[in-house]
């Protein structure tokens, strides 16, 4: 066997350990950009299932005094189980990973890899992130935006739980919802269905039984950082995308 062959055979090695999920892990990452703290992940899951394999990549981010974990095929899910405490969060990582599978036995810090290829279109069940980085987007070049919230929706889809998160945001007069996986112009919210969620619900997802929904207050200090208040306690307030809506 010749150095092509062996060169050949490592190359192909290489390809077949190629994981969609660290891809995704670090388009998530560029995606917030280098003002949000975040990591990615390898973590070691110790009684792999149908959700989470024996090695599963993620990305752990700071927003809203809270830290959140994205993995591709789940979505964003709250991981801190209090407010207000993300520095004591930071150095207890494996024991808030347990809470989300008692598989997660540990860690380790994917490191940065300037020459690895980075995703450029939709974020898989990443509609948390992409309403975050759509509402910065806006701000950006000078819109003003009074209020924004991150409204996430829940419906039974085919026997399974599905969520999806949308942006809902307000100027002087107008309230509009925008949702980046499926158009990038705005929708302009009529007055009549502002006043109530289930008016709301119905005009925003009229083909779907919506059976629960959550609010996320978000707020911009300045154009290239998010902060968001939550209205009640992390670990009531779970985000988690299942599958698209």
């Amino acid at each position: 066997m010749n150095w092509r062959h062996v060169v050949f055979l490592l190359l192909a090695a290489l390809s077949l350990r190629a994981d969609p999920a660290l891809d995704s892990a670090r388009q998530a990452q560029q995606m917030l950009g280098s003002s949000v703290w975040s990591q990615v992940l390898r973590i070691t899951n110790e009684s792999p299932d149908e959700r989470y394999p024996a090695a599963v990549h993620a990305l752990v981010f700071e927003t809203a005094d809270i830290l959140w974990l994205y993995v591709a095929g789940e979505g964003t899910q709250s991981l801190s189980q209090h407010i207000g405490r993300v520095e004591k969060d930071k150095l207890e990582l494996d024991r808030l990973l347990r809470a989300i599978a008692p598989g997660f036995v540990r860690h380790e810090i994917v490191p940065a890899d300037a020459h690895a290829p980075v995703g450029s279109g939709s974020l898989l069940n990443g509609c948390f992130i992409e309403s975050l980085v759509a509402l910065r987007d806006r701000i950006a070049p000078g819109e003003f935006v009074a209020a924004a919230r991150l409204f996430t929706y829940y419906a039974n889809v085919r026997g399974k739980m599905a969520g999806h998160t949308v942006l809902v945001y307000e100027t002087p007069g107008q309230t509009f919802v925008l949702d980046p996986a499926v158009d990038r112009t705005p929708r302009a919210v009529p007055a009549k269905v502002t006043r109530g969620k289930d008016a709301f619900v119905r005009w925003l997802r009229p083909d779907l039984r919506i059976v629960q929904t959550r609010e996320l207050a978000v707020r911009t200090v300045r154009s290239d950082q998010l902060y968001a208040n939550e209205n009640r306690a992390a670990e009531r307030h779970r985000h988690r995308q299942t599958g698209k809506l």
